[in-house]
């Protein structure tokens, strides 16, 4: 077939090379993605059928973990435990017979007033006391224990030096359930740290064994301690009305089963801010948490080396904000306000969205560094999944997140080394002011940008890049935008822009693929002022195709660029090959929606070559995200040749 001038592709198309910042296309894109109930994207072909937007992922893909279903209405069961105790507690209803010593009774009060390893077994219509001043641990061994306290907690624990344990007997069932209205807030609104959970401790806490604890908070919390938690193993099951967990100095999570349940707060937290406090670290076990608010959170740093999570949150969208929100609120002619590069308006972070949760209702959360390294999370929530008032950093795991506002976002910066991430629904896929992708697989899907490098409330609109951008040189010194992809391997489906940042985009290394928008109101690519700031390749391999209305060039560093643009988009499902001057296929893909423009980079793309391109054809290979493994480009329509940057 003779190779066609880009003059007669002209005519065929408006094939036009890409420059630094383009005026709006008049002539129409498909836009206007729709969204399905389960949150992915769907596309209209040019035989007007619809279709997810889904990708061939390949091996590594992040498998999503499903909420076990678990039931309160437990019965009691006695265990086996063949260790030696200092004394045996028989609960009777409303007393207790003790073998031993170190226990006082007291009507339906059982109190533990000296150091000791105590078997206790019965049924309790009253509570659990520990209040030793001994300075060696208190153990009670749980061997089928039912307590009830209508007046209070069903476990206090005043006074214990060292630390109370409570081990679950092998196979036991252990029930502990509280009052519903014993607790009540001081006038200021404090509590003066009054009792206020099922299991309430002024000491350190460690939960273990081979058997299951069911707890019920019926007033305010399940587990609230005031100094440090942990827990090792058994299985643990928590209801309560405010949050299911709290250890107020610290929580740590080496093993066991672990299943909260919160109607009205947060599943697991801690809440001392003083330095040294605070601190959450999760190594191993299994964690399941359905709650209103925040999953797991941690007032300083929250660790990740090992486990299972499992989180869902359920905080509420504030209807009348939502329903406020119309065409009116959205710039002009940029498109929306609060998007990374803040088209038509201020910009920042978290702002734009109307659908997130009214009240903080995050999976993971942190003030601190919030570092992953290990474990299998799964996070469906109507806030951000992960999110840290500083840094996230992962370094490995397996990721499957959901979200209704940013599927990670760090206040200050993000870096991703390693791990398997999917972010299956977002509005913001991965926002920080400095992101940077050293390894690991990710791919994430957005409804408004995929990766969103941007500087916070400080940025104002304007600039001298596209209509409505943000002029970075608002941003402070020490908030300076920057989105760095030095390797791994990174696909984003963004109904926004793809790649975003109020300064500048480099790509040193990796494998970059971004299906980005279909309006023109955004770009596959977005970088910041376009005095100052670009996105430069030096390394490894990007493609970003979307639309043309707002599409940037990206400039090589010793690297070949081939960008080109059409004022006509092709529809989803197009196939597209690039060939060298000698006809060597060097790309083709399939892209899953439609896309007007075109931004390759890669070693095979030379400086001041001339290159062809083919569309329609039949790609002959394995396609892993829609891009070619390989194989051949046959039977396709010439669309004209371009020279690469």
């Amino acid at each position: 077939m003779k190779k066609r001038s880009l003059a007669f592709a002209l005519a065929l198309c408006a094939c036009l090379a890409l420059t630094g910042c383009k005026d709006k296309a008049k002539d129409d894109v498909q836009s206007g993605l729709e969204t399905s109930a389960d949150g992915n994207i769907i596309y209209t072909d040019k035989n007007g059928n619809k279709h997810n937007v889904t990708f061939d992922s390949g091996d590594e893909t992040a498998t999503e973990i499903e909420m076990p279903a678990v039931s309160f209405a437990a019965e009691m069961v006695s265990g086996t435990y063949d260790g030696m105790a200092d004394a045996t507690v028989t609960l009777c209803g409303d007393s207790a017979t003790v073998d031993g010593s170190g226990v006082q009774v007291d009507s339906s009060t059982v109190t533990f007033v000296a150091q000791g390893t105590y078997l206790v077994s019965g049924e309790l219509k009253g509570q659990l006391v520990i209040d030793t001043p001994d300075a060696e641990k208190v153990k009670l061994i749980l061997c089928g224990v039912s307590v009830t306290n209508t007046q209070g907690p069903a476990l206090l624990v005043n006074t214990a030096q060292k630390k109370v344990i409570l081990y679950s007997a092998k196979d036991s069932v252990n029930l502990f359930s509280d009052g519903t209205d014993y607790y009540t807030e001081a006038e200021d609104g404090t509590s003066a740290g009054l009792p206020n959970a099922c299991i309430w401790s002024a000491e350190d806490l460690k939960l273990d064994g081979e058997g299951s604890i069911y707890i019920t908070g019926n007033c305010d919390k399940g587990i609230n301690t005031k100094d440090d938690l942990e827990i090792a193993g058994g299985n643990l099951y928590v209801s309560a009305i405010g949050a299911g967990v709290r250890g107020n100095d610290s929580v740590t999570v080496s093993g066991g089963y672990v299943h909260v349940l919160s109607s009205a707060g947060d599943g697991i937290k801690t809440a001392n801010t003083d330095e040294g406090k605070g601190d959450f670290v999760i190594s191993g076990g299994e964690i399941y948490i359905d709650c209103f608010g925040d999953g797991i959170s941690s007032s300083a740093s929250l660790s990740v080396t090992g486990g299972t999570i499992a989180i869902q949150t359920t905080g509420t969208v504030d209807a009348s904000a939502a329903s406020t929100q119309t065409n009116a609120d959205w710039g002009s002619p940029g498109g929306r306000p609060g998007g990374g590069g803040g088209h038509g308006g201020p910009g920042g972070m978290n702002e734009g969205n109307p659908n997130k949760s009214s009240t903080s209702a995050k999976g993971l959360k942190s003030v601190g560094l919030l570092h992953v390294t290990d474990g299998n999370i799964t996070i469906d929530c109507t806030d951000d999944a992960i999110h840290s008032d500083s840094a996230v950093q992962i370094d490995g795991g397996n990721l499957y997140l959901s979200a209704s506002d940013d599927g990670i976002h760090g206040e200050q910066c993000t870096v991703i080394s390693g791990g398997v991430i999917e972010i299956a629904k977002s509005y913001e896929g991965i926002e920080a002011i400095e992101i940077t992708v050293n390894g690991g697989t990710i791919r994430l899907t957005a409804s408004d940008d995929g990766f969103n490098a941007c500087g916070g409330m400080s940025m104002m609109g304007g600039g001298f890049g596209r209509p409505g951008q943000t002029d970075s040189s608002t941003t402070s010194s020490d908030e300076t935008p920057l989105l760095t992809f030095n390797g791994g391997y990174t696909v984003v489906n963004a109904s926004g822009d793809g790649i975003d940042s109020n300064g500048c985009i480099n790509v040193t290394g990796g494998t970059v693929i971004v299906y980005g928008p279909t309006d023109n109101g955004n770009g596959p690519i977005d970088h910041g002022d376009a005095r100052t700031d670009q996105l430069t390749v030096s390394g490894g391999m990007l493609l970003a195709i979307g639309s043309s209305g707002m599409a940037e060039m990206a400039v090589g560093d010793n690297y070949g660029v081939l960008a080109f643009a059409t004022r006509t988009s092709f529809p989803g499902g197009t196939t597209m090959g690039i060939f060298d001057s000698d006809g060597k296929l060097v790309l083709a893909f399939e892209s899953p929606k439609a896309f007007a423009s075109v931004v390759y980079s890669s070693a095979d793309i030379a400086s001041g070559e001339t290159y062809s391109i083919g569309y329609n054809g039949t790609i002959g290979g394995t396609l892993q995200d829609g891009i070619a493994q390989g194989g051949t480009y046959e039977g396709y329509t010439e669309l004209g040749e371009i020279q690469a940057e």
